[in-house]
């Protein structure tokens, strides 16, 4: 048995196979795109969160400081020289 395929078929199933890998290079390169974007938002939230978390220790550390300060500024020394307050009625 000999098969007789015309050159019409090869060019046509030659432009098909091209077609499809490049539909699926196209895809291929579409999903890549699709993960770099997912990605980068992840990493944009923990970036986020990190800073958050961040400026609320500075936050802390920086009241904790203020009023360690005005404590001990506005805070009297518990010492027997003080005279005692005599009430006048």
């Amino acid at each position: 048995m000999k098969y007789r395929i015309s050159m019409g078929q090869i060019l046509k199933w030659m432009a098909v196979s091209a077609a499809a890998l490049v539909a699926l290079r196209q895809f291929f390169v579409q999903e890549l795109i699709a993960e770099l974007l997912l990605f980068t938002a992840l990493f944009a939230c923990m970036a986020a969160v990190v800073l958050f978390l961040l400026a609320v220790g500075q936050a802390w550390q920086f009241a904790f400081a203020h009023t360690r300060i005005y404590i001990r500024a506005h805070s009297r020394p518990a010492s027997s020289t003080l005279a005692p307050i005599k009430l006048v009625n």
